[in-house]
């Protein structure tokens, strides 16, 4: 409902526009990769259900009131301060967390699940060009960077970082785990102007740097 008040706020307050953070997991897993913002969700947990939802409440907002809204699906964010220990928090900061100890983690399934990583500051980005360009309200748009990597080469190299010499350990797959996730960000390229600058070596560097000095 969190959702659903804001626009509602927004309406009787005149706001011009909001931006909502959506998210990839709204695909489900569509074999199609990669994802482009055509393919018909199939949302295959409660927060990808929330999500989509959000996402129709936004765009009937913006046909009956003419409030301006703008949808972000983000694909896996990731950079420094993001909370290991929160149910919300990405993989990246739980490897960073592990690798900074010189310990192991978990990886659930084999680890051959891909995943698309994108840096907060480009978040950041795809934000301020939704809120702000003139082709950006009535759309959705993907934030990711177009590649991807697996879970178990992310571990190789966030320990690498931190000479880390601990081999993760694996356990069963959890259900509605997605295989395979990488963005198709043309539509956002196109319309915004949305271009990612951070390549995932780069972000990573940046985001142990931080680890490192704050993981006690």
């Amino acid at each position: 409902m969190g959702t659903l008040k804001v626009l509602e706020a927004a309406r009787m307050n005149g706001v011009g526009r909001v931006v909502l953070s959506s998210s990839s997991a709204v695909y489900g897993d569509d074999p199609q990769s990669p994802k482009c913002e055509s393919l018909p969700p199939n949302p295959l947990s409660p927060y990808a259900v929330q999500k989509r939802t959000n996402e129709h409440y936004a765009r009937i907002y913006c046909e009956l009131y003419g409030l301006q809204t703008v949808c972000l699906r983000y694909f896996n964010v990731y950079g420094p301060r993001q909370d290991p220990s929160s149910p919300y928090s990405g993989v990246i900061s739980i490897f960073m967390s592990k690798a900074a100890r010189n310990e192991a983690p978990l990886i659930y399934g084999d680890g051959c699940q891909t995943r698309d990583f994108v840096y907060v500051k480009d978040v950041v980005q795809a934000n301020l060009l939704a809120a702000r360009h003139e082709n950006a309200p009535g759309h959705v748009f993907n934030v990711g960077t177009q590649h991807s990597v697996n879970i178990n080469a992310l571990w190789e190299r966030v320990a690498a970082l931190g000479a880390c010499t601990r081999k993760a350990r694996h356990a069963d797959a959890r259900p509605g785990d997605i295989i395979e996730s990488l963005a198709d960000i043309r539509l956002a390229r196109d319309l915004l102007g949305f271009h990612p600058t951070y390549a995932l070596r780069s972000g990573l560097e940046k985001t142990f740097a931080w680890y490192r000095e704050n993981t006690r």
